[in-house]
């Protein structure tokens, strides 16, 4: 399988420097093409994803396509303007910091209507709090809401007061995003745990139909009118329908396309990027994913990668440029800290000291850890050989990251028997430290990830899925937390990612610029920090 993979890489590499080219045109296109025509009501957008999703319960799914759809249905109470990267009004229109940053008081938004007719209001802020921080939700995000916040109330019908524990620095980019959006009292009695096959936000597009992992069908909202200001319009959206489907098969998404019969196609095959590119029908962009880059995980608690070095030799032993190179076409970047390069804080000398591939240096490190090579090419310890599980979704771009990995580990002595799932079984498994290793990605918009991902209370509650622990990790990440002055608060984030690169619980390999192909007739489509699409504004122009 790898040898097949390699063979595509001078191709792939090729569509890559194309696809470059695609996105610098395609953007003076498009800022030509909203200049100088008049958008148009009407169509249907279909966005052909290349794997799945569970519900649309913005409490419950930690679905990365989940969240995707959810963007397009819920409105969160503030918003991250993707240009400049600000804060911004969104149902919350105004708000006061108390002088000691314990106390927030959001102004709310009058005149917002769920998409079922339920007014928006404090009352309806408070109840999607609650029901996040309630024991019989088990949401995955609760963790976000408790550690930070003391007390929630409302202050009259459009007011609704935080209290919070301490100064906390992340809470706004916390209430952008869509999984603490505010959700339908009305729905979520009528609907109890099924609210996520039957959702109602205040978004510009309501749910009309869907079946887990296969389609979603949305419809305009005609009485939506708060749009954040960093839109084109506001108003009702331009479209008619939003049509989401799974299509994991690459070919099948491509010929789709080419037949007219879907309007975006995520995750495209890299070598045919060049065809669609010099095509007039279509253009090909590429949408930056800022957060935890893709990584390898370390199960920190489970042999052999409770020794450091054993974790360093791995560090070492991946070849990341190949992995870049075969698997996603050049499309992206190499991977060297815990976080990407768009977020503040991130420290390009931590990135600097990061190992690079070095297989000397990783066998080097397996015999100082006192394993012993065998005949068979792998290391060994106490009558046991070096071999670890290591766990796997196999969709889009990982098949072909798995092998190299596997190849990569198995070059210098360290066995690997792959285990796949599907990724709702997946991302429970990787939360429950079921195997030695596996790789993940988190998309956020703020430096605080890294408390999701590397602080203590985080185990099983949230996403250190190498189960790592470090107490003065976790002091460094709750004295960011905080931190209100920007400087000294990415000072404290780039002393934790040095102790990332020191401990190693995680092997960063790849940022991800996610390339997508999309009809030609479509303007106004954009999509946000976090690269998830934004289709508000987008139109058909003909």
């Amino acid at each position: 399988m790898l040898a097949r993979f390699q063979i595509r890489t001078h191709v792939a590499v090729l569509a890559a420097l194309v696809l470059v080219v695609a996105i610098a045109a395609t953007a003076a296109s498009a800022r030509v093409s909203g200049q100088a025509a008049k958008p148009q009501r009407g169509g249907t957008l279909t966005l052909a994803l290349n794997a799945g999703w569970d519900n649309l319960d913005p409490a419950l799914t930690a679905f990365t396509f989940s969240r995707q759809i959810m963007k397009f249905i819920y409105d969160p109470l503030v918003t991250r303007d993707p240009k400049t990267g600000e804060i911004i009004p969104n149902l919350a229109q105004s708000w006061t910091i108390s002088k000691d940053k314990k106390v927030v008081t959001l102004k709310l938004r009058r005149g917002v209507r769920f998409q079922d007719g339920t007014p928006f209001n404090a009352a309806a802020v408070v109840f999607s709090f609650n029901r996040i921080i309630s024991p019989k939700t088990n949401s995955p995000y609760a963790s976000t809401i408790t550690g930070s916040i003391k007390r929630i109330r409302a202050v009259g019908s459009y007011a609704v007061r935080l209290v919070l524990k301490a100064p906390y620095a992340p809470l706004f980019d916390s209430l952008s995003q869509v999984n603490l959006a505010p959700v339908s009292p009305t729905a979520v009695k009528k609907w109890g745990k099924d609210f996520g096959a039957h959702p109602v936000g205040t978004g510009p597009f309501k749910f009309d139909s869907g079946a887990p992992n296969d389609n979603v069908v949305l419809s305009r909202y005609d009485k939506y009118k708060w749009a954040s200001k960093y839109y084109f319009h506001n108003g009702p959206a331009y479209l008619d329908k939003v049509v989401i489907r799974n299509i994991p098969e690459d070919s099948t998404r491509m010929a789709l396309a080419q037949a007219g019969q879907v309007t975006v196609v995520y995750a495209p095959i890299v070598s045919q990027l060049k065809t669609f590119a010099r095509d007039p029908k279509f253009r090909v962009n590429a949408a930056p994913r800022s957060g935890v880059p893709r990584s390898l995980i370390l199960n920190t608690k489970k042999a052999p990668f409770d020794d450091r070095r054993v974790r360093e030799a791995v560090a070492y032993a991946i070849n990341k440029k190949q992995i870049l190179q075969v698997a996603l076409g050049g499309i992206g970047s190499v991977a060297s800290n815990i976080i990407t390069p768009s977020l503040p804080g991130y420290s390009r000398a931590v990135a600097k000291a990061w190992p690079t591939y070095d297989p000397a240096k990783a066998r080097q490190l397996l015999q100082q850890a006192g394993y012993t090579l065998g005949s068979d090419g792998v290391f060994q310890k106490g009558g046991q050989k070096l071999k670890i599980s290591y766990g796997s979704s196999p969709t889009g771009v990982v098949p072909a990251q798995d092998a190299i990995i596997q190849a990569n580990l198995k070059a210098v002595g360290i066995d690997v028997d792959i285990e796949n799932q599907q990724q709702a079984a997946f991302l429970q498994s990787i939360r429950n430290g079921r195997w030695d290793a596996s790789t993940f990605l988190f998309a956020a918009s703020d430096p605080d990830v890294m408390y999701t991902v590397l602080h203590s209370s985080s185990i099983d509650q949230a996403w250190n899925t190498a189960r790592y622990t470090n107490s003065t990790m976790d002091n460094l990440l709750v004295q960011a937390r905080s931190e209100f002055n920007a400087p000294k608060r990415a000072a404290l984030y780039a002393r934790a990612e040095k102790l990332a690169e020191t401990d190693l619980p995680y092997v960063p390999l790849y940022n991800i610029s996610n390339p997508f192909v999309i009809d030609a007739n479509v303007r106004g489509f954009r999509w946000d920090t976090q690269g998830f699409y934004d289709i508000y504004d987008a139109w058909f122009a003909k």
